[in-house]
């Protein structure tokens, strides 16, 4: 649990994101072309807080990470906590990102020591930064930048209609994405299940488009059962948009 957790961390703030350089009313705009303007928008306000609850369901026993903080959507600095369940009680793993160089500390963990890790991609030798990723869940695929990416790749969007999250006037918008075309989004999200992939040829995923534009939330459950791994459903709300 607390290496998945950590895993989930790196890939939370230690990638750089798509410079997004203009935004667009939704207006006049289909409801796919209104889903790219809200990743652009959103994206262009240069931070963000955010929590991400992640469920991992194997049909025994299912298992939610909770990661909360902010972060700077080009991935240059972070500031997170994600606190997983064990049996033993929850293990806290805490990261700082600091111009792209991470900054790890576990707590609660019978197994690795509560310390700060550093983690510079850059000083890694060629070759070492991935396999690292891999065994820590994806380091720097970007649990917070990358799903805004994926959004970039939506088709056969539908406009729900108009619904409030937490008080919070807002658009929601159903759409699928194809795997192939997002599947460095789902770095963190694969390494729960090793090598696992979607079982369907295409992924809905639902979102909810605030008043000004900006992707407030994103929610999808990825079926995993073509290798009897059952599903994985992610949440990721985001808030205080541009706020220093």
């Amino acid at each position: 649990g607390a290496v998945l957790g950590a895993g989930l961390l790196t890939g939370c703030g230690a990638s750089t994101g798509t410079a997004y350089k203009t935004s667009v009313s939704a207006d006049s705009l289909s409801p796919a072309a209104a889903v790219r303007a809200a990743t652009t928008a959103t994206a262009t306000t240069g931070s963000a807080s955010f929590r991400l609850t992640l469920t991992a369901d194997d049909g025994t026993a299912p298992m939610t990470v909770d990661v909360r903080g902010k972060a700077d959507l080009d991935g240059s600095s972070a500031d997170l906590t994600a606190t997983i369940p064990g049996d033993s009680g929850p293990t806290t793993v805490k990261q700082r990102v600091v111009d792209g160089v991470v900054y790890l500390k576990v707590e609660g963990s019978d197994v690795l020591p509560a310390t700060w890790v550093k983690l510079d991609p850059a000083a890694l030798p060629e070759g070492a930064g991935q396999d690292l990723g891999g065994m820590l869940g994806g380091a720097g695929s970007g649990t917070v930048t990358a799903p805004l990416d994926a959004l970039r790749e939506v088709a056969d969007v539908e406009e729900i209609g108009d619904e409030e999250i937490d008080g919070i006037p807002t658009t929601h918008y159903r759409a699928t994405l194809d795997p192939a075309k997002v599947a460095g989004a789902l770095g963190p999200l694969e390494s729960l299940g090793g090598v696992a992939k979607p079982a369907t040829g295409s992924m809905p995923v639902d979102l909810w488009v605030d008043a000004d534009g900006h992707v407030v939330r994103v929610t999808q459950t990825i079926d995993l059962g073509a290798v009897d791994a059952g599903t994985i459903t992610w949440t990721l709300d985001l808030r205080e948009f541009g706020a220093p």
